[in-house]
């Protein structure tokens, strides 16, 4: 990454958040990560840094904070899956969050993203063709499973959307004064229980066949609905990729060769 252009940061857990990004930029892995989490690449001559957090808020500091060591980029994005908390956000449909909050039994932690940023991606985000939701989003330490737990989120917290990860980053963001948005899609409504395969995906996710065949073979039924849920996390990976590569990354492009901008996204000076 050019040391006079800092370019973006974007974070996601895993990796079907961020293979279609990292191919629409044609990223290659950096070598100050050993870790293999970390690609450069570019979009339309603005240097894009992806990184790979895994999934919680405590591998999402771990991984992430090494990054942001006296580096001071032009913004830093939260992207990925999110479960839906209110009827209102379906499967596909994009979340970009006013605020993001870490609820118990993590620390209580509420943060706003960067307004004029925010305003920009909403701006690029609202010519296309998918519905938005902006109410907050809290951060959990655990993949909330049933419906009855996210209508319960909802209510206790006036929120749209629940995750692992934004918060953490948002607070990383803020410690290193460099502005924040969150942008992600939503993979599960609130009235849609993910089924009891977490493990099962997880090992598909990881290519662990090795695992995975054995267990299938015994559970049967796992398949069905590791199948159904492969379609949805793919639907939710479409709108991902097509909300970055047709309209957001442009966006991001922008700003950066805009000098007039750098004061408007977070007082950010380059």
């Amino acid at each position: 990454m050019r040391s006079d252009n800092p370019g973006w940061l974007i974070a996601a857990a895993v990796e079907q958040e961020i293979a279609g990004i990292r191919a629409g930029v044609q990223a290659r892995r950096t070598a100050s990560d050993p870790n293999n989490n970390a690609w450069t690449g570019d979009w339309r001559g603005e240097p894009i840094l992806l990184v790979r957090t895994d999934v919680g808020p405590k591998r999402a500091r771990e991984r992430l904070a090494p990054f942001l060591s006296g580096h001071p980029y032009r913004g830093i994005v939260s992207t990925g899956y999110a479960g839906g908390l209110r009827e209102k956000c379906k499967l596909g449909d994009i979340l970009v969050p006013d605020e993001v909050q870490s609820v118990p039994p993590l620390p209580e932690v509420s943060l706003r993203p960067d307004p004029a940023l925010r305003e920009e991606v909403l701006e690029r985000i609202r010519k296309g063709p998918w519905q938005v939701h902006t109410g907050r989003m809290i951060t959990t330490d655990h993949v909330v499973v049933s419906s009855a737990e996210k209508q319960a989120l909802g209510l206790k917290y006036e929120a749209d959307s629940v995750e692992m990860e934004s918060t953490v980053i948002a607070e990383l963001a803020e410690q290193a004064s460099v502005p924040f948005v969150v942008v992600r899609v939503v993979l599960d409504e609130a009235s849609f229980s993910l089924p009891d395969i977490l493990q099962v995906f997880r090992w598909y996710r990881k290519k662990q066949f090795g695992k995975l065949i054995p267990h299938v073979a015994l559970h049967p039924y796992k398949l069905v609905e590791l199948l159904r849920l492969l379609l949805r996390s793919r639907k939710a990976t479409q709108a991902l990729n097509h909300l970055f590569l047709a309209h957001l990354l442009d966006g991001l492009a922008e700003l950066g060769r805009s000098p007039g901008k750098d004061s408007a996204v977070g007082g950010l000076k380059t």
